[in-house]
């Protein structure tokens, strides 16, 4: 077994005997155990894991599987068919990379040669170089626009990068606090959600002890037109009372709003995201 395998491995033998727990060396399915559960084994380099666009499906149709994505904190164990490329799941960005792409040439010299060779590891080069691309992106966007925003426009980014980036199960997760919902009655992997919700202002937590209550307190959508995106973002009367920037200035305040920024049609999302934090605004 690799250094992945043997960490899945011992996850493993937390919940079963040894005996339970069959191996296959090189198969997508790594791991059987006694119960019928079928284990893919992965390895999360920073938040990202990577597969094949071939085997999404694959993974997606199997009966009783589960991913264990192994990251520097620990094992996390994720139903198959939770995964879809470009989803993000407790933190974690799913990427895939098509087996056939076609390959480019680039010329780096000996020294950046030899320092990236040492932060690769054992990835793949274009794995290794796409996390960066990407780390470089998510990087930018937070240096530039999400630190400065203040509350009212960081959940309008938040509402846009749910859509842009196919936040399924945080969009679920924002519907079904609306009307409120006690943090002990949400799933582990709905807890670990909350925080980025949270991170947004799109949600408050209020209560103690034993009654939190997690509410939701903006709501959005992105729609296509002809010409431009629409983004909308209603905000409640909580979030005005509690998070608001402008509340002691608005005539309306404690009452909630409505927001709408028509975008250019691009997918460039740091551009868009600029556009947002930059306030370029309609009002409805």
């Amino acid at each position: 077994m690799n250094a992945t395998e043997r960490v899945c491995f011992e996850w493993l033998k937390k919940k079963y005997n040894e005996s339970d727990i069959v191996y296959q060396k090189g198969k997508l399915i790594r791991f059987i155990t006694s119960d019928g559960k079928k284990w893919i084994v992965r390895r999360v380099y920073g938040n990202v894991v990577w597969f094949y666009k071939d085997q999404i499906d694959k993974i997606r149709s199997l009966e009783n599987g589960y991913i264990l994505l192994v990251t520097t904190t620990g094992v996390k164990e994720i139903p198959t068919k939770e995964i879809s490329c470009e989803s993000i799941i407790s933190g974690i960005v799913v990427k895939c990379v098509d087996r056939n792409n076609q390959l480019k040439v680039i010329q780096v010299n000996r020294n950046v040669y030899k320092k990236l060779s040492r932060l690769k590891g054992y990835k793949d080069w274009s794995q290794f170089l796409e996390e960066l691309v990407m780390y470089y992106e998510r990087s930018t966007i937070e240096e530039d626009s999400i630190d400065r925003a203040p509350p009212e426009i960081l959940s309008a980014i938040g509402i846009l990068l749910l859509y842009k980036q196919k936040k399924s199960s945080l969009l679920k997760l924002l519907d079904k606090c609306i009307n409120g919902r006690r943090l002990k009655e949400l799933t582990l992997e709905e807890k670990v959600l909350v925080e980025d919700l949270l991170k947004w202002k799109l949600v408050v937590i209020d209560g103690s002890g034993n009654d939190l209550i997690v509410e939701t307190v903006v709501v959005g959508s992105l729609e296509m037109n002809p010409h431009y995106q629409k983004l909308k973002v209603v905000y409640f009367p909580k979030f005005c009372r509690m998070y608001c920037s402008k509340y002691g200035e608005c005539s309306i305040s404690g009452k909630g709003g409505v927001r709408v920024w028509k975008l250019p049609l691009e997918d460039d999302l740091l551009e868009l995201v600029r556009r947002v934090a930059s306030d370029v605004c309609e009002s409805e």
